[in-house]
């Protein structure tokens, strides 16, 4: 995982919305945090990535296996 938050910092924009979208795939709740740090430093279109990804982790935190 640790690739991918340091990937939420690239310079290039694809890379950020890619390692949004993992970390949301992977639904590791640990992601949350950093994911609500970097929504406060994000524009609009990425912003709209984090609440979705946010939402895939905690879809997965409170589904019954």
């Amino acid at each position: 995982m640790d690739p991918l938050l340091r990937a939420l910092h690239d310079d290039d924009w694809r890379v950020q919305q890619k390692a949004v979208w993992a970390l949301g795939s992977i639904g590791d709740p640990r992601a949350i945090p950093l994911l609500r740090r970097r929504y406060l430093e994000a524009d609009g279109g990425l912003r709209a990535l984090i609440v979705e990804a946010q939402e895939m982790i905690r879809s997965r935190m409170y589904r019954p296996e």
